[in-house]
């Protein structure tokens, strides 16, 4: 296996890129073109007719492991985060980070088994609104400190552009060499996706995909990242 570990965090606009043509082949084509071992997506239409599962369309393209982590569930439409990994995610659930009065927000994530060791990889899309996405800050804490052994490594559309960005650099999110600029694909001026590790220090290098693909097949730009798997201990995965 090699030393690194290729990560990427990509809010797909539920495959509706700039142009207004709604296509999950062109987000398939762009996670290829970045070969990612582990996938954290935003904005996933899980069953949405006519345009059908775009889950199961990103999990059969990539042929990876994978679990959904819909917000908004109706018996029409399940939309939300997903985490798809190349190694076995051992076990995995969902989180929900919704505010009253706003819309329904969630994290969901997934253990992955690299080689006997976990590494747990949550995926998240934060809200519009500064205080609902203070408390969602908070939400996410907990989550990330719940298994405090546990390595994590955290992506997502967190539209901070506010004060809150403070509180997210102080769990780890940072700011610039970290953090560049993700949205709009088409001239990207806004950093509102982050990832991070816990614990800090496993990241490698990070930057976004900026391909002519990626500028035409959603929103927002890749996210994509290294994680140095020679400083990654913790919890053993279980054996089975």
């Amino acid at each position: 296996m090699s030393d690194t570990l290729r990560v990427v965090s990509y809010n797909i606009h539920a495959g509706r890129g700039p142009d207004g043509r709604r296509d999950i082949g062109r987000i398939l084509a762009v996670l290829a073109e970045i070969d990612a071992d582990v996938v954290g997506v935003q904005e996933v239409d899980t069953f949405s007719e006519p345009h059908g599962d775009q889950f199961a369309a990103l999990t059969r393209g990539t042929g990876f492991h994978a679990v959904a982590g819909p917000a908004v569930q109706h018996a029409w439409r399940r939309y939300g985060n997903a985490v798809l990994a190349r190694r076995p995610i051992v076990a995995g659930g969902r989180t929900d980070l919704s505010v009253p009065h706003c819309e329904p927000r969630g994290a969901v994530h997934g253990d992955i088994d690299l080689g006997g060791r976990l590494l747990r990889a949550i995926v998240t899309h934060f809200g519009l609104r500064v205080r609902e996405r203070w408390q969602q800050v908070r939400f996410l804490k907990d989550i990330v400190d719940y298994e405090p052994d546990l390595p994590v490594l955290v992506m997502g559309d967190f539209n901070a552009w506010g004060p809150e960005r403070l509180a997210l650099h102080r769990m780890g999110a940072g700011f610039w060499r970290t953090a560049p600029a993700t949205f709009p694909s088409w001239l990207p001026v806004l950093a509102l996706d982050r990832l991070w590790t816990r614990p800090a220090g496993l990241l490698r290098r990070v930057w976004t995909h900026r391909s002519l693909r990626a500028r035409r097949a959603s929103d927002h730009l890749p996210l994509v990242a290294e994680v140095a798997l020679d400083r990654l201990t913790g919890t053993e995965a279980p054996h089975v």
